[in-house]
C-alpha cells in the first residue's frame, strides 16, 4: 500500500462523517429529496426567484422528491426529467403516493430535451452541472425551452468544494480529491471495502468489492470536474442568457471561512454551493 494511501486512511478515521441520512430505498431517497427541497427554495428566494409560476421544468429531477415539493407549493404544472428511466419511474410512484396531480416525469438527455422551445417559465436544475458530460449543450437546451423573460436556476457544488469528490459515503476527508491522486483515492476505497467486509461470508465480501469498484467508476466517469470559473464562462458564452445572480455559500460546518469567498484562488475551495440565476433574453 502506498504511503499516501496510508495517510488518507489515517485521516479518514478522524474526519467527520457528512450528515446524510440513510436512503436505502427509492422511496426513502425521494423523501430525503422532498425534505431537502425546503432549503433549495430558501436559496432560490434569496436569489429573487419564485417557483410559483405556470410551467416549471425540473431538469435532473432524481427520484422526484424536490419536484413534488415544488408542485405542491405553487407551480401550476411541473415536468421532471432525468437521464435514468428508473429514476423517472420512482418519481412517478412518489408523486402518486403524495397525490400530486400537476407533475409528470420522463427520461431524457439534458443535451437533447424532448420539449418545445419557449415552453417553460422556470427551469430548475440542482446538483447536475457537475455531472453533465456536455454542459454547454445542456445549458443551450435549457435556454431554448425557456420563454423570453423566463428564469434558469442552477444550484450545485463545484469540484473544488470540500465534498466535491462525491465519495462522501466512503472517504470523509474534505477536499480529498484535491489533496490526493485518483489512484490513491481508488486504493483507499478498495481497502475500506476490504476492511468493512472482514468477517462476512465470501458473497458479502464480493458485494463490498463490487460496490467499491462502482464508486471508483463513478468518480472516474460521472464527474466533469466543473469549476466555478469554467461554469461562468459557459454561462457567459450563451447569447440567449443574461446572468442575474451568482451567489456563493460555504458549507454549514465551514461558516467561519465565508470571508474567503471574496479571495481569488480560494473561493473555489470554500464554496459549498453556487446558486446561479439567468434570464432568457432572446
Amino acid at each position: 500500500m502506498k504511503t499516501a494511501t496510508r495517510v488518507l486512511l489515517a485521516l479518514n478515521r478522524f474526519a467527520p462523517r457528512p450528515n446524510f441520512p440513510p436512503r436505502p430505498t427509492p422511496a426513502a431517497y425521494a423523501g430525503w429529496e422532498y425534505r431537502e427541497a425546503e432549503y433549495q427554495v430558501s436559496l432560490m428566494k434569496r436569489a429573487g426567484v419564485s417557483y410559483a409560476v405556470s410551467r416549471v421544468l425540473d431538469l435532473g429531477c432524481g427520484l422526484g422528491g424536490k419536484s413534488v415539493y415544488f408542485a405542491e407549493r405553487g407551480a401550476g404544472y411541473l415536468l421532471g426529467l432525468d437521464l435514468l428511466a428508473s429514476n423517472a419511474r420512482a418519481a412517478r410512484e412518489f408523486a402518486v403516493e403524495r397525490g400530486a396531480g400537476n407533475v409528470e416525469f420522463a427520461a431524457a438527455d439534458a443535451a437533447r430535451l424532448p420539449v418545445r422551445s419557449a415552453s417553460f417559465d422556470l427551469v430548475i436544475t440542482t446538483d447536475t452541472f457537475e455531472h453533465f458530460q456536455r454542459p454547454e449543450a445542456a445549458l443551450a437546451e435549457m435556454a431554448r425551452v425557456l420563454r423570453p423573460g423566463g428564469r434558469l436556476v442552477a444550484i450545485f457544488g463545484p469540484f473544488g468544494s470540500p465534498l466535491g469528490s462525491h465519495l462522501y459515503d466512503t472517504i470523509f476527508v474534505p477536499w480529498c480529491q484535491m489533496l490526493f491522486s485518483r489512484d490513491t483515492l481508488a486504493e483507499a476505497i478498495r481497502e475500506i471495502a476490504r476492511r468493512r467486509s472482514l468477517g462476512l461470508d465470501p458473497e458479502g465480501s464480493a458485494e463490498a468489492a463490487r460496490r467499491a469498484e462502482e464508486r471508483i467508476a463513478y468518480f472516474d466517469h460521472e464527474l466533469n470536474r466543473m469549476t466555478l470559473r469554467r461554469f461562468r464562462r459557459v454561462v457567459r458564452a450563451n447569447p440567449s442568457l443574461r446572468l442575474l445572480a451568482w451567489n456563493l455559500s460555504t458549507p454549514p460546518k465551514l461558516r467561519l471561512l465565508t470571508p474567503l469567498l471574496m479571495v481569488p484562488g480560494l473561493y473555489e475551495l470554500v464554496t459549498g454551493l453556487l446558486v446561479m440565476v439567468a434570464e432568457r433574453v432572446v
